[in-house]
């Protein structure tokens, strides 16, 4: 009996279990109380640094793209300024004649649209009689008539793109107009500007903020 403990006694470590160097926890890091002085201070320190750099932004002017559409050309802006103003008489006349415009015009309308109605008429008439008389030529006069489409397309409808390599012929010379932007990226730079780990480098600045 005592033989068979005996033979289940070994030196070896036991299968699944291994030493390792102990692992103790870092200690937790102590939380600071700030002072609410403090933290009034430096979003004061904050404030004034954005203050700063929007001062710092609004120096530098950006240079605006040019709109050809909106400029004006000096000689009609030179006529318009010494355009004379029409007399009452001259502006009685003008209307008179706007309004015998606006009753001819009017009356040329009504007289199209008659026109048109009655073409409709007449058609809507000839076709129902064409479609008791025969629905063969009823149905072939509904349909589409080809030989009015003399247009026929050969070829690709749109212009090939030209290769890398394109000459010139003549003397070439390109005016295209660049238009160059102080601030790229205006985001990027007022963060730049206004971040509270900031490495001061002159001592000018710190006088300026103080």
């Amino acid at each position: 009996m005592f033989g068979i403990f005996v033979r289940g006694l070994s030196t070896s470590s036991v299968v699944g279990f291994r030493s390792s160097v102990p692992l103790w926890a870092s200690p937790m890091r102590r939380k600071v109380k700030l002072d609410p002085a403090i933290t009034r201070a430096r979003e004061e320190k904050r404030r004034r640094r954005l203050a700063k750099a929007l001062r710092r932004v609004s120096s530098q002017p950006r240079i605006l793209r040019p709109i050809k559409e909106l400029e004006e050309v000096e000689e009609s802006s030179a006529e318009r300024m010494v355009r004379p103003v029409p007399e009452a008489e001259e502006i009685e006349r003008r209307a008179l004649i706007l309004k015998d415009w606006n009753r001819h015009y009017t009356r040329q309308h009504r007289r199209d649209m008659d026109n048109l109605s009655r073409i409709l008429e007449a058609r809507s008439e000839a076709l129902e009689e064409l479609k008791g008389v025969s629905p063969v030529f009823y149905s072939a006069a509904l349909s589409m008539d080809d030989s009015l489409e003399g247009l026929a397309w050969r070829g690709p409808p749109t212009t090939l793109p030209l290769g890398k390599e394109h000459l010139v012929d003549g003397q070439y010379s390109d005016v295209t107009k660049e238009c160059q932007i102080h601030y790229d990226d205006m985001k990027a730079f007022m963060e730049q500007l206004v971040q509270k780990k900031r490495v001061r480098k002159r001592k000018e600045e710190d006088e300026e903020e103080d």
